[in-house]
């Protein structure tokens, strides 16, 4: 589980996806969560012949349609769970984001291994 630091600012780096996650803290709560997507990863739609783990040789299609389909998935929890928690609000409370940002990160460390396979 994810836990945010006494630290002002924490920071989730995954360099594989040129991605950066920023979350800004004080007493009160947490202030903001930014996303620095240097890679677009988030931008366009799932090309799957980007992800040498989708596009294996020798396994049938029914197995790559499945490793796509967990790709795509993890993909889509993270970006759903970023968009809850981006930007500038009111302070928040830190369990939720914790809660939520846990679930955008574990889903991203696995992109973000599976990214080293990349072609």
């Amino acid at each position: 589980m994810v836990r945010l630091t006494d630290s002002p600012t924490t920071i989730y780096q995954f360099p594989h996806l040129d991605l950066t996650i920023k979350v800004r803290c004080d007493d009160a709560g947490v202030r903001s969560v930014s996303v620095v997507d240097r890679g677009r990863f988030f931008a366009g739609e799932f090309v799957a012949e980007n992800w040498l783990h989708a596009t294996e040789s020798g396994l049938p299609d029914d197995q790559l349609s499945v490793k796509r389909h967990a790709i795509a998935n993890r993909m889509h929890v993270a970006s759903l769970a970023l968009d809850i928690l981006r930007g500038d609000s009111d302070y928040r409370d830190r369990i939720e984001v914790e809660q939520t940002l846990d679930m955008a990160i574990k889903s991203l460390e696995e992109l973000d291994h599976l990214a080293m396979q990349r072609l």
